[in-house]
């Protein structure tokens, strides 16, 4: 099991079952610390670590919360239908059945304190490698790898025209931040880097295209000196587990190129559909 972080909750609701709320969660996760707090007590505390996390019901609540510099989720039950819930993209949905561990998971948080901070979001890891969203240090690494596959556009992050520019850098630079504001917060998915747990070395990309209604395309590639020692098959079995939480129904198929017998081999293992090019 990874190591989770300590978690700090801040409750200024007035949901009947507040304490039920809280005792259902440190039952389920020990590494929450979990405080319930009155209207008046709302004040920003240097003192909370950054993995603190304020759960308000009210519209006035939440705008204040906002201001306090701490991730705000926007908490709707059945006793609070009147409230927008407006001033904060994160929310819950509390019903008397529910159970709030499943609500307010260690992976739910982990989400939501990655894009409040903006940091990418660890998805996965194996026993030698982590998966996680990519960040502009990667941009260099990134770089290389295209590099590498200059001879098959189809295995390119960055559009092939971007990589044959006099002003690569500065085009895959925008390419790379505007991938990272917007892929992964919209669609909840996108490529991973591939990272070494020990030497902490970019390896490569797996991951997915952004879905189409009835199927999704899977991609991966690494770059030339980590090829053909096994990462894929290591990996790949971690990415479809995240998929399967996401979109557990979307059928699974990748565009290779008829010589990519390596490649092909890989995704058969693992049932995905080839679509030989």
């Amino acid at each position: 099991m990874k190591n989770i972080p300590r978690y700090t909750l801040l409750f200024y609701t007035a949901f009947p079952k507040e304490k039920a709320v809280g005792l259902s969660l440190k039952k389920y996760y020990y590494n929450y610390n979990i405080e319930f707090h009155n209207n008046e007590d709302l004040h920003f505390k240097d003192f909370y670590s950054r993995r603190t996390f304020i759960f308000c019901d009210r519209d006035a609540l939440i705008k204040k919360a906002s201001q306090c510099g701490l991730p705000v989720i926007a908490v709707s039950h059945p006793f609070n239908k009147g409230e927008s819930l407006f001033g904060t993209p994160y929310m819950i949905r509390l019903e008397e059945e529910d159970l709030p561990a499943d609500l307010i998971s260690p992976d739910f948080l982990e989400e939501i304190y990655c894009r409040y901070y903006r940091l990418p979001l660890q998805v996965g890891q194996s026993p030698n490698y982590i998966l996680r969203e990519l960040s502009m240090a990667d941009l260099n690494d990134l770089i290389e790898l295209d590099t590498d596959n200059l001879k098959n556009s189809d295995a390119l992050f960055f559009p092939p025209e971007y990589m044959t520019s006099r002003l690569r850098e500065i085009h895959c630079e925008t390419f790379l931040k505007a991938y990272i504001s917007n892929q992964y917060s919209l669609f909840n998915l996108g490529f991973y880097a591939v990272i070494d747990k020990k030497t902490r070395s970019f390896l490569g990309l797996v991951g997915f295209n952004t879905p189409e209604d009835d199927y999704i395309e899977i991609g991966y590639s690494l770059k030339k000196d980590y090829r053909r020692q096994g990462i894929g098959t290591e990996v790949l079995p971690v990415l479809l587990d995240y998929l399967s939480k996401l979109y557990p129904n979307l059928p699974i198929r990748v565009s290779l190129k008829k010589e990519n017998t390596a490649s092909r081999k890989l995704a058969e293992k693992f049932g995905i559909q080839c679509l030989i090019q």
